[in-house]
């Protein structure tokens, strides 16, 4: 059984499966959960943010454009603009302290509110990681639910894969301040290069170049200063491109920057293999050269190969339950109520869904039939990995090969 996205806790669930630990209780009780809206307006708003912004009670929103504004305040019951809270050159952390309360008072008075805030909602947001803190120490319900952040937008307008030499993430002022040092064969990404050490706030954004010039000073340190650099912003509308200037590291000082700029360092160089090492995690090649095939599309024999059943009435229950808070609310209170009223699924589904566990119930939607087992599409994934003994409600279950 895996944690409760609520209360996070690993035992909340009652004789029936329901949500007991974060009180049992449905969105009528009293319950904060926290989306981020992505970078985009409204475009990187996902299905369960959406669910949730349109059925709660309340929306408390701190977003970055209008466009993203305007619609949440067509689609929900009630809202409200955090954003109100911000003040010239009022400490930011007095606006976060009077943001967590009005995250947690009207969930204290029994509403469902839904916080929303621009990008990742975790990602330098302090209010909803306190807020929902402070609300499960008091037993009452409360999540996070991800969403896109600058640094999703960055990999993507940048072509940067953290898989490939990894990547360090740092805080601009946070870097100075504890003298970090920086993995200089590695991806890098400094974070709110142009509010360096500024902990105050102005409409008219920020203004303190002398504290830039000590940031540049600093990663001098590490990289030459005609590294290559590059000052990116990500686009908040459809019609909009994002900012991407490259420019060596020296001319930084002069950028013009904004509160959104975020700093991308490419490494200097790679480091070299330890062979040793590669010896003993059984690497016979050099792993850091690539053995595929560009161009082919000829699939390989993969007699393990399972296939989606479709249609697939689990999959339909599933998606609404992802979209559809009242209904997820529903099946978290009272999992067997809910699965016994579901249309369409028989008993192996049914089992699967009570079961809590993600392999059963992928496995659940599996083709375990010899049709579905030796059709092998190009482009597909050896399935059942992990130990899973493929268990289908349109086949008796087989062992794997």
């Amino acid at each position: 059984m895996g944690t409760c996205s609520f209360c996070s806790g690993t035992s909340c669930r009652d004789s029936r499966g329901g949500r007991a630990g974060c009180g049992g209780r449905g969105m009528s009780a009293g319950a904060l959960v926290v989306v981020g809206t992505g970078i985009k307006g409204v475009g990187h708003l996902t299905y369960e943010a959406v669910g949730w912004i349109e059925q709660v009670d309340r929306v408390a929103y701190c977003v970055s454009d209008p466009v993203t504004e305007a619609w949440i305040r067509e689609h929900s019951r009630s809202s409200h603009d955090l954003y109100t809270l911000y003040g010239n050159d009022k400490p930011r952390s007095e606006t976060y302290e009077q943001m967590v309360n009005a995250l947690v008072e009207p969930v204290r008075e029994g509403l469902t509110v839904c916080a929303v805030f621009y990008g990742h909602p975790g990602v330098f947001a302090y209010p909803p990681h306190e807020a929902i803190k402070v609300l499960r120490a008091e037993g009452v319900p409360a999540m996070m639910l991800p969403g896109v952040s600058a640094l999703d937008c960055l990999f993507a307008d940048l072509g940067v894969d953290p898989g490939t030499m990894g990547c360090q993430e740092v805080e601009a002022t946070d870097l100075l301040l504890r003298r970090r040092s920086l993995l200089t064969d590695s991806h890098v990404v400094v974070w709110q290069v142009a509010c360096v050490g500024d902990l105050g706030f102005r409409f008219g954004g920020f203004d303190n170049d002398n504290n830039r010039q000590v940031l540049v000073e600093y990663l001098e340190k590490f990289y030459p200063p005609d590294h290559q650099v590059t000052h990116y912003s990500a686009a908040q509308y459809a019609v909009c491109g994002p900012t991407i200037r490259t420019l060596a590291l020296r001319d930084l000082r002069d950028e013009y920057l904004t509160g959104v700029s975020t700093l991308y360092v490419p490494p200097i160089a790679a480091l070299d293999d330890d062979h040793a090492m590669a010896q003993r995690l059984g690497l016979s090649e050099d792993p850091s050269r690539s053995s595929r095939s560009i161009g082919t599309n000829t699939p390989a024999h993969l007699d393990r190969y399972l296939p989606t059943c479709v249609p697939s009435a689990l999959a339909t229950y599933l998606a609404d339950l992802a979209c559809d808070p009242s209904k997820l609310s529903a099946h978290l209170d009272d999992p067997q109520a809910a699965v016994d009223h579901a249309a369409g699924l028989n008993e192996e589904e049914r089992a699967a869904l009570l079961s809590g566990d993600a392999g059963a119930i992928r496995m659940a939607m599996k083709d375990t039939t010899e049709t579905g087992t030796t059709d092998t599409p190009p482009g597909a994934q050896i399935e059942g990995r992990g130990g899973i003994t493929p268990h289908s409600p349109r086949s008796t279950p087989r062992k794997e090969p």
